[in-house]
């Protein structure tokens, strides 16, 4: 009897074994694949974390060839890899077509003032100068003159007055050098123009004087930004 009895309980212990052995089987599995895919996403989530920590990684992959300047511009608009936009990109295009001009610089510096290019921008327009070689920008001024009455009288007034331009033109000529040398610019040429004439007979002659204004033709150095050549 006791023996059979300890058969029996042998058998129902088996059969408990049998129908949980499956049930174990099962969880290890699901365990297995819960930890596998927490696995996974603790490594995706270290490698995002990376990637946004470091600067020269971002770099890298926003430069890689294929995809340029697609990856580079999109890398730029979410802030990725010290990239710019694609709208600062195409800025910064047009400026370096347009080599020394200062006002290309400025206009850049203040639309992107936080941009990938603003040092290299603040470092070419603080560098201005002017060159020897130009280029120079034509210019013209007017300043006011008064030709007195020479000491020689011409045979008739016609005369007198042509004789008080070609003085009028030198004094041009003077004042506008003056004018150009003031304003650090070359001297073209000079023009006197009379306006109000004063005319008198002397000594069988006539001499004539005028006030009026002289045309002074000047070129004016253009500034330029960037390291002189």
């Amino acid at each position: 009897m006791a023996e059979a009895e300890r058969r029996a309980r042998r058998r129902s212990a088996s059969a408990k074994i049998g129908r949980t052995l499956p049930l174990l089987q099962r969880y290890s599995r699901h365990l297995r694949g819960r930890l596998t895919t927490f696995g996974l996403a603790t490594a995706v989530a270290g490698l995002a974390w990376a990637f946004y920590n470091n600067d020269e990684l971002q770099s890298k992959v926003c430069t890689l060839p294929p995809t340029q300047p697609w990856l580079s511009d999109t890398c730029g608009s979410i802030g990725f890899g010290g990239r710019p936009n694609r709208a600062e990109r195409l800025d910064w295009q047009a400026v370096a077509t347009r080599p020394g001009d200062c006002a290309a610089l400025s206009a850049h510096i203040v639309k992107y003032p936080s941009g990938v290019y603003r040092q290299q921008a603040r470092d070419l327009f603080e560098a201005r100068h002017f060159s020897p070689q130009g280029p120079w920008l034509a210019g013209q001024s007017t300043i006011d003159i008064y030709q007195p009455r020479g000491s020689l009288a011409s045979a008739s007034e016609t005369a007198a007055r042509q004789a008080a331009i070609a003085s009028g033109n030198r004094l041009a000529e003077r004042e506008c050098r003056k004018q150009s040398a003031a304003l650090q610019a070359r001297f073209v040429s000079a023009d006197a123009t009379p306006e109000d004439w004063s005319c008198d007979p002397i000594g069988g002659g006539t001499v004539c004087g005028f006030h009026g204004h002289a045309a002074c033709r000047i070129e004016t150095p253009v500034e330029l930004c960037g390291a002189a050549r």
